[in-house]
């Protein structure tokens, strides 16, 4: 037990070490069908070189730094733990593809754990993000009777909605990923860190630069063919499929346990998962919280040692038919429900042509209009983001003459609102294509308006109907508080612009000022729908510090 462990297990609150020495056994080749060799790093309690149950977590991040630190936090709670680089990364063989080829090598890496003498049959899956997609497509193809139990946080089975939400190239998360990346190991953490720091001008002339498929020069210096095929691939062609590992993910009988955040960028895909698993009475655990990518870390890692101990050491449930914990934001208080999605009554609001949302139409119709312009898109503080991401001011936004702000009375009670919103708007521009951006916001007692949610649809020339469901949301209103919602053209880099001609989006370098309006009232019936939920004291968590 280092300074280091002792100090994060203090600092995430983790239950007691068990273990004080490890033996740390480097680059453990891994071979594969086609001649390729993966490396990983053992962890093990000095004295048990065989007799534990192995914790499995495959990355292309690297051996050392943070992932070096989780496994040897692991394995002081008494487990074997590997951790593999992945194909092409970090002196693993082949060719790094992100995501490409996790389907084919997890299930080979998992039965050739199972091979191993330090195995003992029992194999549980750890990791986040891209480590818990590692554990989703190796799930599609591995023979369940190998898998204990799993616990991917902040990942979805199906990658699609990730790369490209609502139609739309997330820009900023996919763009300051690959500007990040390191799979050859050339940074420590400490260059890392630095690396970033120093990125904020590459990047931001990036997301300026068109055309977006040429991003990949400015942020990385050269190209990246993996970041092309994603800017190329609309969100409906065969190239997509490749990154879809829902079918032998349900088909996995291990119990899991998954950790989501209502800012992160896989939470709908993820959300999706986990009802498809609870409606089919898989043993899931979901706890979603006010987070984006990065935060909960301290919950996801109690509550997988938690499951690990229960699947593969006897250790006592914490089930109690309540398998799902969402902590809303505006909120200290942890909720313990039944299944997701919770019941929820849609409340339409209406916008009116006053700029206010109400219960009702209101008498007068109006057409409301804006103009957006490409070459200076709506600016996107917060959101689903990698970069960036989170709950955000919204004023510098919503002062723009491109984004129009409707806004309720103040709530006079408290009111829960979980799941899914809608907007239903009547639409009309006069470009060849053009999108419609809505935006959430909680209005606190002081006039600052936070983001909670977004949403977007492209559309052709001309009048439209928008139904749009945005990004799944936990929200607690307080009395004194109003909801906004903001209605635009744009959200930009959150998501890549649309450049209202008649170009492909991914090469093209002209663009079109669009006059686009929103139409309100009776005759219309645009309006924003929420699902507001009625949590009593019986829905409390029993641990609200879990």
């Amino acid at each position: 037990m280092t300074l280091f462990t002792r100090g994060v297990s203090r600092l995430l609150g983790l239950p007691p070490a068990k273990h004080r020495r490890l033996v740390r056994e480097h680059d453990v080749p891994c071979p594969l069908d086609d001649g390729t060799v993966l490396l990983a790093d053992r962890w093990y309690p000095a004295g048990h070189e065989r007799g534990l149950p192995t914790l499995l977590m495959r990355t292309p991040y690297g051996r050392s730094g943070l992932m070096a630190g989780e496994a040897a936090v692991l394995a002081e709670r008494g487990y074997n733990v590997l951790v593999q680089s992945v194909r092409g990364t970090h002196g693993s063989g082949g060719t790094f593809t992100p995501f490409v080829h996790e389907r084919a090598d997890g299930p080979q890496v998992l039965a050739w754990v199972h091979e191993q003498p330090w195995c003992d049959g029992r194999v549980a899956t750890w990791g986040s993000s891209y480590c818990g997609y590692t554990q989703l497509a190796m799930a599609d193809g591995a023979d369940p009777a190998l898998v204990s139990a799993m616990s991917p946080s902040v990942a979805s089975a199906d990658l699609r909605g990730l790369f490209r939400p609502y139609g739309a190239f997330a820009l900023a998360s996919m763009g300051g990923w690959v500007y990040g990346l390191d799979p050859e190991g050339r940074r420590n953490l400490l260059a890392t860190f630095r690396h970033m720091r120093a990125g904020k001008g590459p990047r931001e002339r990036a997301y300026q630069a068109l055309p977006v498929r040429e991003d990949d020069v400015v942020l990385t210096g050269g190209e990246r063919h993996y970041f092309r095929d994603w800017v190329d691939s609309p969100v409906d062609a065969p190239y997509w499929d490749q990154f879809d590992a829902r079918a032998g993910h349900h088909a996995q009988k291990a119990p899991m346990s998954f950790h989501a955040g209502w800012f992160d960028i896989f939470t709908p895909y993820q959300l999706a998962d986990a009802e498809e698993l609870l409606r089919t009475g898989r043993d899931v655990r979901l706890t979603v919280g006010p987070w984006n990518h990065g935060g909960g870390f301290g919950m996801r890692l109690r509550d997988a040692l938690q499951l690990f101990d229960e699947t593969m050491k006897d250790g006592p449930s914490r089930r109690d038919g309540r398998p799902v914990r969402v902590q809303l934001y505006n909120d200290k208080r942890w909720w313990a429900l039944p299944t997701w999605p919770a019941p929820a009554d849609m409340v339409a609001w209406h916008l009116r042509p006053d700029h206010t949302l109400a219960l009702e139409a209101g008498d007068s119709d109006a057409r409301l209009d804006w103009a957006d312009d490409p070459r200076d898109p709506a600016p996107s503080p917060g959101g689903a983001a990698l970069d960036r991401g989170g709950p955000a001011d919204n004023a510098a936004r919503e002062a723009r003459d491109d984004v129009l702000v409707f806004t309720t009375p103040p709530f006079t009670q408290e009111t829960a609102v979980l799941g899914t919103p809608r907007a239903r708007l009547r639409v009309d521009a006069d470009v060849p294509s053009y999108d419609v951006v809505v935006r959430l916001c909680v209005v606190d007692a002081k006039g600052v308006s936070r983001n909670v949610s977004d949403g977007l649809q492209r559309l052709p020339e001309g009048a439209g109907e928008t139904d749009i469901a945005m990004w799944p949301v936990g929200l607690r209103v307080h009395p004194g508080e109003r909801l906004r919602l903001q209605v635009a053209g744009s959200l930009h880099p959150l998501w890549a612009r649309n450049l209202h001609t008649h170009e492909n989006p991914a090469t093209g370098t002209t663009t079109a000022v669009a006059h686009q309006s929103v139409l309100v009232g009776p005759s219309h019936l645009s309006r924003l729908e929420l699902p507001v939920v009625s949590l009593s004291s019986a829905d409390l968590a029993a641990d609200q510090n879990p």
